[in-house]
């Protein structure tokens, strides 16, 4: 085997912007997903908070 054989080719213009893009995407994906779950944590700590604070007693005596 040669050594031309192994070597890779310069990419071109057009496949370093597509892989760019792609790259852009796939980062873009990952925030959108990290977003959404720390979302979804905020809302259940925030849940979670609601069901520990205890329930006002309600008093058996009319206000005035």
């Amino acid at each position: 085997m040669r050594l031309k054989e192994f070597t890779t080719q310069p990419k071109t213009p057009e496949q370093l912007r597509l892989a760019s893009l792609k790259n852009t995407k796939d980062q873009a994906a990952k925030n959108l997903a990290a977003e959404r779950k720390r979302q979804q944590v905020v809302k259940a700590q925030a849940k979670l908070n609601d069901l520990r604070k205890p329930a006002p007693l309600q008093s058996s005596v009319p206000k005035l």
